[in-house]
């Protein structure tokens, strides 16, 4: 970021005002609006970087959202092939929860993963495992989509933060160059 210094001319006053000299990051003899202008474009720009960080950032936690609905999607499918309400004697194959399995370990749900068991009786996953499961991959997508949610209003902050620094130099550069007109008309 731009820092701006205000150094007195010694002996210069204007209508008993003392005159200033503004040093921006080393180059001198600024006036205050070109050194302000200057500094918003650098904000500005410092904040363009960092909006494409948070909007990588959306990106990635929308594919995450959507391969984690994709698990819960064969989670909702191996549990409407339960045919009886036991929690315990109930079964269905795991094969139809593969691609959910393989998802969830990939995000780091391997605790929800675990309830997929291929070790178990002939790769069979039991109707109250399975709703356990349902209910930790629905609360890991509710987290995120939170996440989500937050990041969003982020980049929001960001894009106005851009837009804001933006329009202020605009403004500071139009009245730079109204003042200079102006003081050429004078002149003339």
């Amino acid at each position: 970021m731009a820092t701006i210094e205000a150094t007195d001319i010694a002996g210069l006053r204007v209508y008993g005002q003392q005159q200033v000299d503004y040093t921006l990051e080393g180059e001198m003899h600024r006036d205050f609006a070109a050194a302000v202008a200057f500094a918003s474009i650098q904000r500005a720009v410092a904040i363009e970087t960092m909006t494409g960080a948070v909007a990588d950032a959306v990106r990635m936690r929308e594919r995450k959202l959507t391969d984690i609905g994709t698990a819960l999607a064969n989670i909702a499918e191996a549990i409407a092939k339960f045919t009886s309400k036991s929690k315990t004697t109930d079964t269905v194959s795991t094969a139809g929860l593969a691609e959910a399995k393989r998802i969830l370990t990939q995000y780091g749900l391997s605790k929800a993963a675990g309830y997929i068991s291929n070790n178990g009786s002939e790769g069979k996953v039991q109707n109250g495992d399975v709703s356990k499961l349902q209910t930790d991959v629905q609360y890991a997508a509710d987290r995120e989509d939170n996440q989500l949610q937050q990041d969003l209003v982020a980049l929001q902050g960001y894009f106005s933060k851009r837009d804001q620094s933006y329009s202020l130099a605009a403004k500071l550069v139009k009245k730079v160059n109204a003042s200079l007109t102006a003081g050429i008309r004078n002149i003339q």
